[in-house]
């Protein structure tokens, strides 16, 4: 996973990330915190930005958790995945849902953003909560 992102992030130019809540925290579901991701991403996409897209590799991140002997939070997937590409310097800008605060991958991203030279932005409910998803 780590190689494909790494070409995915060369191939773009300043990219950002949108960072939230997907298995902890959030809408209290997968399906309903990436549902905002969904909603975050088309916006920022709207608004002209280049956007490395984390989602695809959720099935695969999906399949190392249920594999792994250890209970509790996955935190190899935040330092051998997310670490590389924030090291990386390729994405200069994260984007925060609401609610990232109750996310523990999100929280991690947010400590990482000033120690990678990584501007932070919060993304606000009221343009999020729409019912319009594109």
């Amino acid at each position: 996973m780590r190689e494909v992102a790494m070409r995915m992030l060369k191939s773009l130019s300043r990219s950002i990330m949108v960072c939230g809540p997907i298995s902890t925290g959030g809408r209290g579901s997968v399906e309903a915190n990436m549902a905002m991701f969904h909603k975050g991403i088309c916006l920022l996409a709207k608004q002209g930005k280049v956007i490395f897209d984390q989602r695809p590799f959720e099935v695969p991140m999906r399949r190392f958790i249920a594999a792994r002997k250890e209970p509790g939070y996955a935190h190899e997937l935040l330092d051998e995945f997310y670490l590389l590409l924030f090291k990386s310097g390729l994405i200069k800008e994260l984007h925060f849902l609401p609610g990232w605060e109750g996310s523990t991958g999100a929280r991690w991203e947010h400590e990482q953003a000033p120690r990678h030279g990584m501007a932070v932005f919060y993304l606000p409910s009221t343009l999020l909560d729409s019912n319009d998803p594109d």
